[in-house]
């Protein structure tokens, strides 16, 4: 019975694995048949792209043959439109070469050689009286320049006329204040920004009455300097200003309103030209807000042009200024132009120096140019007998 029952569950074990196999022959070959249905319809959608793609490359390569033909047709155009254009150039030049020889041929016939040997026979005759009158006008020039500023004044009444003085030379003056420290400075005319948006107003002022604000602030980091301007009427406005330029050697500095407010009383700068032809005896106006007070002028001459100080070139007055006048201006007596920015006062004597108020020392304006210049800070552009300065 055993014997027969070990070939049984052989058979039966065969019997199971051929049903399996059969089973996955099966699988396999309904997975086939689903392949070979699938393939035609894959086939079918890729021949679809294909054609969609030929479409698509076939119309570009006809906008690219088109273009391409617009291109050829333009580029026909503008050689042509070139070669008459080289052509009328060059018909052009050889009229232009035709009157060339012409005007040679009649500068040959006019004999400009004797005629130039000539003139200069005669100019050197009249070298020598030329060069004495030369000397004599000179003379006369230097003799009554002073007149001739008083006769300008004489010939612009407007320019004497109080109101419009204190418009020009008073108006601009402004008050430079701290905690312990006073000082004037002068505000310019207003410009009107780039953008159009308000306006710039650049203050002139000697750097030592700002460097002393400065050093009166408990916060350090506070860099404005007060402004106060003064009205015709006897009313103020106060403005804040923050330093754009400084120079120690010579005492100035150069600010700006912080705020976009167009000033209406600013200072007309004198211009190179007119600054070099100033003189002692001319007559200037000094203005300042000495001790804490309003703008104050007072009048006197230039005494000395050429006074140096630890390398540094001044100019010396005669008009009465006193502490406080610092960084205030002084202006011509006639035009009423800014000349210079009042420095120091002079003092005499080391242990216990003198303060003489009569003879102060200013900064002429042409220093504070260079120093401008120098330092990329700003053009000074020349109009005539005035200036006008334009930060970089």
């Amino acid at each position: 019975m055993q014997r027969l029952i070990i070939p049984v569950a052989i058979l039966f074990v065969l019997g199971a694995m051929g049903v399996t196999r059969v089973q996955t022959m099966e699988r396999n070959l309904q997975e086939l048949d689903q392949s070979r249905r699938e393939v035609p319809k894959r086939i079918m959608e890729m021949r679809e792209e294909m054609n969609q793609a030929e479409s698509r490359w076939s119309e570009a390569l006809g906008e690219l043959e088109t273009e391409l033909t617009k291109l050829r047709t333009q580029k026909s155009e503008v050689q042509t439109s070139l070669e008459h254009a080289l052509q009328d150039a060059t018909a052009s030049l050889d009229v232009e070469h035709e009157r060339i020889e012409e005007l040679q041929n009649a500068l040959s016939q006019l004999n400009l050689d004797q005629r130039l040997e000539s003139l200069e026979s005669g100019i050197q005759q009249n070298v020598t009286g030329l060069t004495e009158a030369m000397a004599s006008t000179r003379y006369l020039m230097e003799t009554t320049r002073s007149d001739l500023d008083r006769i300008v004044g004489e010939m612009n009444p407007i320019e004497s006329d109080a109101s419009h003085r204190w418009n020009r030379i008073v108006g601009p003056t402004v008050q430079l204040a701290g905690d312990t420290t006073v000082g004037s400075g002068i505000v310019l005319q207003s410009t009107l920004k780039a953008n159009g948006e308000g306006y710039e107003t650049l203050v002139v002022t000697a750097w030592h009455v700002v460097r002393d604000i400065l050093a009166d602030k408990l916060d350090p980091e506070d860099i404005s300097v007060p402004v106060t301007i003064y009205m015709e009427d006897g009313s103020t406005e106060h403005h804040t200003a923050t330093v754009i330029g400084k120079n120690p050697k010579i005492d100035a500095a150069l600010l700006m309103l912080s705020d976009s407010l167009r000033v209406p009383n600013g200072a007309t700068l004198a211009s190179r030209a007119y600054l070099e032809s100033r003189r002692i005896f001319h007559s200037i106006y000094a203005v300042g807000c000495p001790l804490g007070n309003d703008p104050i002028p007072t009048s006197g001459e230039i005494a000395d042009l050429d006074h140096k100080i630890d390398g540094s070139r001044y100019w010396m007055i005669s008009a009465p200024t006193y502490i406080g006048n610092s960084g205030g201006g002084i202006y011509d007596g006639s035009s009423n132009h800014l000349m210079g920015v009042f420095s120091k006062i002079y003092t005499h004597g080391n242990l216990r120096p003198t303060i003489v108020p009569h003879m102060g020392l200013v900064v002429p304006l042409d220093s504070i140019y260079n120093w401008l210049e120098a330092d990329d800070l700003a053009t000074v552009e020349d109009h005539g007998n005035v200036a006008r300065i334009v930060v970089r």
